[in-house]
């Protein structure tokens, strides 16, 4: 049975690239001979198939772990977060099956790590850039920590917009700028997020890809941001509303 990443990617999470070699399950007593595009995994008890484009794939969150777990093994913890949270994104389990699935373990050799990485996960992520520039805040800054793809709605409960992060006491937006907002149109409705944001209090900070190849500058950005959103005297004209995912929005409401 496939796992890992190339089953994930036959579930229908297109984040996952295609990979080479292919991880597939077998049963113990099976001795398969060595292949350059496949690593076998032997082991006793087979989790059930499912039928994916007349392959045997393993259950998603099965997936899931066996690609979470070579990514610690390999020394990738961060990555192994943006797994776990790009399985959620893709809709096909949840964090918290992963998370059932790993404590019924006890002899997985890295469980433990292998939970850290799941705690570190969010689960409303919509992008790995998401998740990488995320982790870098929790996990190298202090500041305090962000919520994830909610609704922002004004005073009177209208949405306006759904930050990428944002951290609901003092008012730091962060959003990721990825290959598509270069575009001119989308520079615009960035810009024009931007002015909406300040309007009602918010301090608005972007980061591209550029950025996140130098993490001291995203950190220094993040704490100079957070300084200003901390430094506004102007009445609070937000509020934090629901969860992005499956989310009604008021037809009235203004969205960004």
């Amino acid at each position: 049975m496939i796992t890992g990443s190339a089953g994930l990617l036959l579930h229908g999470a297109l984040f996952f690239a295609s990979p080479v070699p292919v991880d597939v399950l077998v049963p113990r007593a099976l001795h398969p001979r060595v292949r350059g595009h496949v690593r076998w995994h032997r082991r006793s008890a087979l989790p059930p198939a499912e039928l994916m484009g007349g392959l045997s794939v393993v259950p998603a969150a099965e997936a899931a772990v066996h690609e979470v777990v070579r990514l610690v093994d390999t020394g990738h913890p961060r990555e192994a977060v943006v797994a776990v949270d790009m399985t959620a994104a893709a809709g096909l389990c949840t964090v918290e099956d992963m998370r059932r699935l790993v404590d019924g373990r006890r002899r997985m050799p890295t469980r433990f790590e292998v939970q850290r990485v799941l705690a570190l996960a969010d689960g409303a992520s919509e992008s790995p850039p998401e998740t990488r520039l995320r982790l870098l805040w929790v996990l190298d800054s202090e500041l305090p920590e962000p919520v994830v793809n909610r609704w922002v709605h004004d005073r009177d409960g209208r949405p306006l917009a759904v930050p990428d992060l944002l951290e609901p006491e003092s008012g730091l937006v962060v959003e990721y700028d990825g290959g598509a907002h270069a575009e001119v149109g989308r520079r615009t409705r960035d810009a024009e997020k931007d002015d909406l944001y300040r309007e009602v209090g918010l301090e608005p900070v972007r980061f591209t890809a550029v950025d996140m190849r130098t993490p001291a500058r995203v950190l220094h950005r993040l704490a100079r941001g957070h300084a200003r959103a901390r430094a506004w005297v102007r009445p609070r004209g937000w509020v934090l509303g629901p969860s992005f995912r499956g989310a009604p929005v008021s037809p009235s409401g203004r969205v960004a």
